[in-house]
């Protein structure tokens, strides 16, 4: 630190930097026992694990056909009490939010290519978002009944209003990846 003081020895006024330098070159070996044994990494391209490849799929497949016929159930019972009390359209949100999260999962596990790298994002983030964003507004809801009849109250619920929160989350989420792809757009490397 003492050639931190001294003013005057670089003619353009660099002096800290010059000795921060100075320093560095001359305690290199303290610096390098710092350093990881490991630096810098070797990338080593082309070796895929087979097994893990393998087993992704077939998990992902298996996401994907149980959400699939977990769909057509819903479909099949919509007109049943319980179903209607559910509200199938929000079953419905929730399936395709899950079936693009599998079909995002198919695609990360399948060999890379410029349109998976683009693809994987967009359905695994919208997909979230469809599973996720319905469940919150319908507990939102639901409190805002409980709150309602902790007072009370009578209040009315409007479907519009609860698919309208769903859609505008979805847009802004949609809105977020098409900036994303446009500035930072996904390639294989």
């Amino acid at each position: 630190f003492d050639k931190w003081l001294q003013r005057g020895t670089d003619k353009w006024n660099y002096d800290l930097r010059d000795s921060a330098c100075e320093w560095v070159i001359e305690n290199i070996d303290l610096m390098m026992s710092y350093l990881p044994n490991t630096y810098p990494r070797v990338i080593k391209k082309g070796v895929i694990n087979d097994t893990l490849l393998y087993s992704s799929i077939i998990m992902a497949s298996i996401a994907t056909v149980i959400v699939t016929v977990a769909a057509f159930v819903v479909f099949r019972y919509r007109t049943h009490r319980v179903m209607k009390s559910s509200q199938v359209e929000f079953l419905y949100l929730l399936l395709v939010g899950t079936f693009f999260v599998s079909t995002g999962s198919l695609l990360i596990a399948a060999p890379p290519s410029n349109i998976s790298c683009v693809a994987a994002p967009w359905v695994i983030n919208l997909g979230y978002t469809l599973e996720l964003v319905p469940l919150i507004v319908k507990v939102g809801t639901i409190n805002q009944l409980m709150e309602a009849a902790r007072k009370m109250q009578h209040i009315v619920i409007q479907r519009k209003y609860l698919f309208t929160a769903v859609m505008l989350v979805c847009g802004l989420v949609a809105l977020f990846m098409t900036v994303w792809t446009a500035l930072d757009h996904p390639h294989k490397q």
